[in-house]
């Protein structure tokens, strides 16, 4: 490394017992830059510097070459790059891609890189400091790898704060960023500075999560502050205190334990004294964190609203018991004791939801609400962004008096396509849904068919993946939309997402005899206003606004189709529950339909068990005909109620819920490895190793914690093994870091899971798997207690517990399976570096037929 690229931090005092930190702002002018790479759609753990040492240990020079399939040639180089202020700009007008030849032959798909950018930094003294990023994905600081902010939420004001601390001497700094090729990305700059940090405790008072005062009523519900720990020590029992003033309460929070350079958004109470009469557009909530006798101070700003404006209010998330928000436009002329319909209004990819009722008239007979999908981009609404608008609605029916019958969903672009995924997949909550420019699927959006995992992955790997994510696919599930009317709305010359999304789906209800309105607006492209209209056009559509308003929901229709691929997802809807799948993760359909007073006629396919619940409306009590695939049981219906059915031994039909002895798959305990997400979790990293072993332990924790709170304004709880006691175990769900060496909760259940570490081998039933440096993700029914889920990351040896790292469950389509064991190979070959992989049975048992066991 020549010297031009080594900048020299001055260093400032800090806080006794803390290490120092630097003086000033520290921006580094020179930097080595690479690229672009290929990489496939949601595929970042590839690393494409892996012929020269790889993220984690390269230290490359001017001029060293790499190969690069999107490079006329084949092979880029690193350059000299100048950024300013801190800002780089990474245009490869010098590097021979033919970018429209990509985008021709392969969409987005083929246009899609990343790029790196390296220096190093010369420090005298080890430093405690903050890294704020602009658009960059990850960043490497002495091979230890961070998460930054990918989507450049900074333009949001969000800013992305980590506590991290350089070492004495020369610290390598690697960056990775994504590309996407084109003319627009000369205008695209990256941002990196490190900032001093003064004291122990950090507010990143930027992304507060806090409701609007409404002029007229009370605040009293929840708001959260992202606390940072700016130390190498823990801090134990920080009182955060928020209020006290002439407006607001004091209410008092102890945050019991914060693991070192650790980032918490803490949820805390938020009172006012009384109803809001104040004329000023802002107050300011005084907030106060205090520790080990010293105290850090700031403002909260709470924006002051009129009730006819529209407003943010919050909810506490059953999830994680984070605090998440959402927009309320009440309707025109809004009485408290009337009863209205209700909107939920998706929106688009970087759109606020606070934005998205902006766009709004207000509606004389229903609530237009915005639900969050936890950030502007979060989870494309799936899985957790899915679960959101649920809960929103559920909050929504709390608070004020909705007609369960007149809900209606719609959303535009990624809102789009989160109204297709979460309408076809409820489709018994809602009268009507209405997608706007919505894409699909990933598979068709923006396709996986240049993964490396599509690539080099042995077939039945790719269809264990593609099992995980098929409950992503709108496409797969229109059969739900029996009685659910849609009217779809698509600009002619949509380039952002392709009209051909809306066509095919419009196409396939129409061939079901559904009921569908389609409107394509010609010379329309992906977002446009309609003069004279209010609002926005593709969102406030007039006659698309008409047609929810004219739809009244059927909560007991005589015909319910249901298809799904994961009961953990949804089990049912209307008057048909699906109890067991007979083989899982692959298409389970139920129809059934009153053909009489006293006959309902259901045809099941890979079905094991189901319930009915004959609806009042259309069966009377007496004796009920069943016909199962044509197959006559008979039901004496006293009362409304559940009527289970079975397949017994002999593959037959017959009366009766399956039963289980000990552990099965059930809603709430369930696969694949995401599902140990989606209720209260704790991350508990191991301690019983080497200082070696627990540093990585607690580092994995650390920046795990960091994506869910950056993705999905998440709160998560670290802890040390040792202090994991029995109201944690039967709380909460343990995602656990380290294996059997290192974490002593993985030791205390670890001859109890069927897939386990001995020895430095992993055995998967009776079988060892060949192989160094593997690495083992498995969820499992905790031993502990079998009505909570864990996670196991953990490795062979100590490079295979820092590779757990690689892949996580934290985004949208992940594909992570039940179990997944694999090697460093990951990193080039994607999936094609696993060897083995796959799902456990009903019963939570090793299964041939459900897995994956490579040479």
């Amino acid at each position: 490394m020549t010297a031009s690229f080594i900048v020299l931090a001055l260093c400032f005092g800090s806080p006794a017992g803390y290490l120092p930190t630097v003086e000033d702002t520290i921006t580094v002018r020179e930097w080595l830059t690479v690229g672009p790479f290929s990489v496939g759609t949601r595929e970042g753990y590839i690393d494409p510097l892996a012929d020269q040492g790889g993220e984690e240990a390269i230290r490359p020079y001017e001029g060293m070459e790499h190969p690069s399939i999107m490079a006329q040639g084949g092979v880029v180089r690193w350059r000299k790059v100048e950024s300013e202020d801190g800002a780089l700009r990474v245009w490869y007008e010098d590097v021979d891609v033919d970018w429209d030849a990509l985008q021709a032959h392969h969409g987005w798909a083929g246009r899609r890189g990343v790029a790196y950018a390296y220096a190093e930094l010369e420090v005298r003294g080890r430093r405690r400091t903050l890294i704020l990023t602009d658009k960059v994905g990850a960043f490497w600081l002495n091979g230890r790898m961070y998460y930054g902010d990918v989507y450049g939420y900074r333009r949001g004001k969000v800013r992305t704060f980590v506590p991290v601390v350089l070492r004495d001497g020369t610290n390598r700094i690697l960056l990775k960023f994504g590309v996407w090729g084109g003319v627009w990305e000369k205008e695209r700059k990256i941002i990196f500075k490190i900032l001093p940090v003064h004291e122990p405790l950090v507010f990143n008072i930027s992304d507060v999560t806090v409701p609007d005062a409404v002029r007229g009523e009370v605040i009293e519900g929840w708001m959260a502050i992202p606390l940072i720990n700016a130390t190498e020590v823990p801090l134990r029992k920080v009182r955060l205190r928020v209020g006290g003033d002439e407006v607001f309460r004091r209410t008092e929070t102890v945050v019991g334990f914060m693991p070192p350079l650790t980032i918490q958004k803490v949820p805390v109470r938020v009172k006012t004294r009384g109803a809001v009469t104040t004329e000023k557009d802002t107050l300011f909530l005084p907030v106060v964190a205090e520790v080990d006798g010293r105290k850090v101070s700031s403002v909260v700003p709470v924006r002051v609203r009129n009730l006819e404006e529209g407003f943010r209010t919050t909810y506490v998330s059953s999830v994680d018991s984070s605090v998440q928000e959402f927009s309320v436009l009440p309707p025109k002329d809004f009485h408290p004791e009337g009863t209205y319909g209700l909107i939920l209004a998706l929106h688009g990819a970087s759109v606020p939801s606070g934005w998205v009722l902006g766009c709004y008239d207000p509606k004389p007979w229903a609530f237009v609400v915005g639900p969050t999908n936890r950030r502007p981009y979060g989870f494309d609404w799936q899985d957790w962004g899915r679960i959101d608008p649920l809960e929103v609605l559920d909050e929504m029916k709390r608070r004020y008096r909705i007609d369960p019958d007149r809900v209606y969903l719609t959303g535009h672009s990624m809102g789009g396509h989160g109204t297709w995924h979460v309408g076809l997949h409820h489709p018994d909550l809602f009268a009507a849904i209405a997608p706007s420019a919505g894409w699909t699927s990933f598979n068709i959006y923006v396709p996986f068919f240049m993964r490396k995992s599509y690539i080099y992955a042995h077939p039945k790997l790719r269809s264990i993946r593609d099992m995980v994510i098929r409950e992503d696919r709108a496409e797969v599930f229109v059969e739900n939309a029996l009685n659910l009317p849609v009217f779809v709305l698509h600009g002619g010359k949509d380039e952002e997402v392709p009209p051909i999304h809306a066509r095919m789906m419009v196409k396939r209800l129409k061939q079901l005899g559904y009921e569908v309105t389609y409107r394509e607006v010609p010379g329309k492209k992906h977002w446009w206003d309609l003069k004279g209209v209010p609002g926005t056009a593709c969102v406030n559509y007039p006659e698309m606004m008409e047609f929810l308003r004219s739809k009244v929901r059927d909560g007991a229709p005589k015909k319910v189709v249901f298809k799904t691929t994961d009961l953990a997802l949804n089990d049912g809807i209307y008057w048909v529950r699906i109890d067991q799948m007979e083989e899982l993760y692959r298409d389970a359909l139920i129809v059934a339909e009153v053909k009489g007073d006293h006959v309902i006629d259901v045809k099941v396919s890979n079905v094991a068990g189901f319930t009915l619940f004959p609806p009042e409306r259309w069966v009377g009590l007496g004796r009920l005909r069943i016909l199962v695939n044509g197959h006559e049981l008979r039901v004496d219906l006293k009362k409304y109620g559940p009527v289970s059915i079975r397949r017994d031994k002999k593959g037959r039909f017959a009366l009766g819920r399956i039963k289980h002895k000990g552990l099965w798959k059930r809603p709430g305990l369930y696969g694949p490895i995401k599902r140990a997400y989606f209720s209260p979790f704790v991350f508990v990293y191991g301690t019983i190793g080497t200082p070696e072993e627990t540093e990585v332990n607690l580092h994995l924790a650390r920046t795990k914690a960091q994506k869910w709170w950056y993705r999905g304004n998440g709160w998560v709880r670290i802890v040390p093994d040792t202090s994991v006691d029995e109201r944690i175990i039967e709380n909460y769900n343990l995602i656990l870091f380290g294996g059997p060496e290192s974490n002593l909760v993985t030791r205390r259940i670890n001859d109890e899971l069927p897939i386990r570490i001995e020895g430095g081998r992993i055995v998967l039933g009776e079988r060892t798997v060949p192989g160094e440096h593997l690495a083992l993700k498995e969820v499992y029914p905790n031993p502990l207690n079998p009505e909570r889920l864990v996670l196991v990351n953990a490795g062979t040896d100590l490079e295979g517990t820092k590779l757990t790292g690689a892949l996580d469950a934290l985004y949208a389509s992940s594909g992570l399976p039940d179990y997944i064991v694999y090697g460093k190979a990951i990193r080039t070959e994607g999936w094609g570096g696993v060897v083995a992989a796959g799902f456990f049975d009903v019963e939570w048992k090793l299964a041939p037929s459900l897995g994956f066991f490579g040479p």
